[in-house]
């Protein structure tokens, strides 16, 4: 199997020089373990992916081999092999194997077409009584939370800030068309007391700026 990064003209013609180098000679004379190995070295070159089970018919040849040149040096591993080579070429390629798998193909979508109404009728019966359950945790909202809800305190703060200057400069007022003392009193504490809060929400809205 070739990737879109495949030099599919450079791998050609590798694979013509291959075919070239072997085809037509006498199967006697063609040894497997340089085939293998040809046909191994044009795989990494180009970096192509084996179905792992040919990977693995491959490793298998190679070991086979080694182990009863051992055994036979005479013996040519390639007489066995192409019989069994052609007998799976055409039971791959036969308009039967073909046949086989378009009725396998076929057997699957029939079985799809029987089973996939039956699911949907339970799916929508869970439905209908209230079995099923969608759960949305949302990602990420919570920090989002988190600030929103700081800043909403510091808007009433800020709301109650304001509330106090407004209620001192109405205070302030009387207190000057009046000329109470108790009232000036009562306007120092509350000065203080707006003070403190209009600080604590300057103080507060710097260091979320800052985090």
């Amino acid at each position: 199997m070739a990737g879109h990064h495949v030099d599919r003209a450079a791998l050609k013609r590798d694979v013509e020089h291959l075919r070239a180098r072997y085809y037509g000679r006498p199967v006697g004379e063609i040894a497997i373990r340089p085939v293998v190995n040809d046909v191994l070295g044009v795989v990494r070159r180009h970096r192509l992916h084996l179905p792992p089970g040919y990977a693995l018919l491959l490793k298998t040849v190679l070991m086979h081999e080694s182990l009863v040149t051992r055994l036979n040096p005479g013996f040519e591993f390639t007489t066995v092999l192409v019989p069994y080579a052609r007998r799976m070429m055409v039971r791959h390629f036969s308009p039967l194997g073909w046949g086989r798998s378009v009725g396998q193909a076929g057997l699957d979508l029939a079985r799809l077409g029987v089973e996939l109404p039956q699911q949907l009728r339970r799916l929508l019966s869970s439905l209908q009584r209230g079995d099923l359950e969608l759960a949305i945790r949302p990602i990420g909202l919570e920090p989002m939370l988190r600030r929103l809800e700081r800043t909403a305190n510091r808007l009433v703060l800020g709301i109650i800030a304001a509330a106090f200057v407004v209620a001192l400069a109405v205070l302030l007022s009387a207190y000057h068309v009046r000329g109470d003392p108790q009232m000036g009193i009562i306007l120092i504490v509350g000065f203080v007391l707006a003070s403190v809060l209009g600080i604590y929400v300057a103080w507060s809205i710097l260091r979320s700026g800052r985090s």
